[in-house]
């Protein structure tokens, strides 16, 4: 049920209510971002939209988590969106962008991800290849994103959308020991030995 508060401003109380109950009692006034569900909305997906990019061109380790984080300058008014990379207990700010609105500054920071993506598909990779790891970094000097080319396609034999392969032969999990070896499957393709019949290993034989 909404409420005045004390600056004459409509509040609901179950928003309200779900703040304090983590510790964040600080009113979120008309003047802020936060109080746009427009302005929220669009940060939320375009976020979202975003995370693929980043596991493209960062890798997609299992314990590897991107996000992009909003802050404020108090002193200017001005937004800085910060792509940033988690692994174990360590963040890495990979990007930033600054803007008037913090929309502005999240929809920078996508659009030069989706067009740092492009360069993988315009000059190195396409259906059917297989990525693994981080495919480039950014030039400090020239600020432009530059694939390291000794990143191959990994793509294994077999359709296009055969997914089998994606499966590392060695875990990444801390302290994990080498997956079986591969066996042959029909088409001439690899597949690991986990793959046999009722989930039990398959030594290439057939009964």
């Amino acid at each position: 049920m909404p409420f005045l508060n004390t600056n004459g401003e409509m509040v609901d109380a179950n928003k309200m209510m779900n703040r304090i109950a983590i510790g964040d009692t600080n009113p979120v006034t008309g003047g802020s971002w936060l109080a746009n569900p427009e302005k929220v909305s669009a940060i939320s997906t375009l976020r979202n939209n975003a995370m693929g990019n980043c596991k493209l061109l960062y890798g997609s380790d299992r314990f590897k988590y991107y996000d992009i984080i909003i802050c404020e300058n108090e002193d200017d008014g001005k937004f800085g969106a910060l792509l940033t990379c988690t692994e174990s207990s360590a963040i890495k700010i990979l990007r930033n962008e600054v803007a008037d609105c913090p929309v502005v500054a999240v929809r920078q920071m996508v659009q030069r991800l989706q067009r740092d993506t492009a360069l993988l598909f315009v000059s190195k990779y396409t259906v059917g290849s297989q990525i693994r790891g981080q495919q480039g970094y950014t030039n400090k000097d020239t600020g432009a994103f530059e694939l390291i080319p000794t990143k191959q396609d990994q793509r294994i034999v077999g359709p296009d959308d055969d997914t089998a392969g994606l499966t590392s032969r060695y875990s990444d999990a801390p302290g994990a020991i080498p997956w079986a070896p591969r066996a042959e499957r029909a088409g001439g393709y690899k597949r690991m030995r986990g793959e046999g019949r009722n989930g039990g290993l398959d030594y290439g034989e057939d009964s």
